[in-house]
């Protein structure tokens, strides 16, 4: 449940933000992670097919669904954009990158989902396109902001949300889950400490978070109340 989280976070948080299109997973992973602070959507394509072909895509296959779901935020916030993706996509993009295109369509809502699906399914006639495509007929992914209640394989995905629009409600979604640490069983006490362990550090970056945070402690009770309450004492005490 760390996966992506730590290569975002940890090694490279605290660098400055690319200002070119990203050529390398650090520069990558500094323009994901602080994208909703400084929208940068002429970089999106390029951005798109540097992942599909870097070591990220084809080494650490964990990060296809959280980053597809963050090139969807992106790209539901300027629908202008598919378009000039699928177009430059089809003119010189690679297998991989039609490939995590698809992904990245599959993730959006139903209605728009089924468009630009249908419409790459026409353009892009690679054997494997087809398969794909096939295997994802009538086969609909969670969409973690309503889909509930949270799963392990949503943190990432809700954290992709978050990046690309700073969406509290992706926040509040994670947060919702803390009081399983302490009155969980099984798989839910992991889920509690993986969301507390990932709001924790992306709350030393990302101070608006705590915030959030506050005020969602101001609303709860019980278990959940003391969690989020000690855990906005422990984030500021580090010096957020």
């Amino acid at each position: 449940m760390k996966r992506i989280l730590v290569l975002f976070l940890i090694l490279f948080a605290q660098s400055t933000l690319a200002q070119s299109c990203p050529d390398t997973v650090e520069s990558f992973s500094k323009w994901m992670t602080f994208y909703y602070q400084q929208p940068d959507s002429k970089n999106i394509s390029c951005t798109l097919q540097y992942y599909a072909d870097s070591k990220l895509f084809s080494e650490y296959k964990n990060s296809r669904m959280p980053t597809a779901n963050f090139y969807a935020e992106t790209l539901l916030a300027k629908p202008e954009l598919i378009e000039e993706l699928i177009s430059k996509l089809n003119k010189n993009g690679s297998a991989n990158a039609k490939i995590f295109a698809l992904h990245v369509f599959w993730v959006m809502p139903d209605d728009m989902a089924q468009v630009y699906l249908t419409k790459v399914q026409k353009l892009w006639e690679e054997e494997k396109i087809k398969i794909i495509l096939e295997k994802m007929s009538g086969n609909r992914p969670r969409y973690p902001l309503k889909d509930g209640p949270v799963t392990s394989g949503d943190l990432d995905n809700l954290w992709a949300i978050y990046f690309a629009s700073g969406n509290k409600q992706a926040i509040q979604q994670i947060a919702s889950v803390l009081h399983l640490l302490e009155d969980g069983h099984g798989i839910d006490i992991a889920i509690g400490g993986a969301a507390r362990w990932s709001l924790e550090s992306n709350s030393k970056y990302h101070k608006d978070i705590l915030g959030i945070l506050e005020k969602m402690a101001k609303k709860e009770s019980g278990i959940q109340r003391e969690m989020l309450i000690k855990m906005v004492k422990k984030v500021s005490a580090n010096g957020t």
